[in-house]
């Protein structure tokens, strides 16, 4: 899947992602699993919507994150726990949130801006 372009906007290469899911081996398993909601990061997500933030951090290369959430969806996990690193690669592919991950992005980005404010973490610029 490639990166929206000045010619591609956004909502075009979400549209590629949302089709492309129908190919991946957990969509196989229909409505079961996709159907499903699970706790990420303290956030209930739907499985469709994880589904689609596990393609979006595949396009970022941050496939080890894509990894843990996809390995979550086969097995139908309820509960996510994210590592630091983890919640920060989430963070940074959802800086334009598709409907549906704003919140999980908000809960994210509260939790990011108190590890900085606490000393916990370094601010990151970008």
């Amino acid at each position: 899947m490639r990166k929206s372009t000045p010619e591609r906007s956004l909502r075009d290469v979400r549209r590629e992602r949302v089709a492309a899911l129908r190919t991946l081996s957990f969509a196989t398993a229909g409505p079961r699993i996709l159907g499903r909601r699970m706790r990420l990061g303290g956030v209930e997500v739907g499985g469709m919507l994880v589904a689609e933030l596990v393609g979006m951090l595949r396009d970022e290369c941050y496939d080890r994150v894509a990894d843990t959430l996809q390995r979550a969806l086969d097995r139908a996990d309820a509960d996510v726990g994210l590592t630091i690193h983890e919640r920060t690669a989430v963070l940074d592919v959802l800086d334009d949130p598709p409907p549906g991950l704003a919140q999980l992005r908000s809960a994210l980005l509260d939790d990011y801006v108190w590890r900085v404010r606490h000393g916990l973490d370094e601010q990151r610029v970008g």
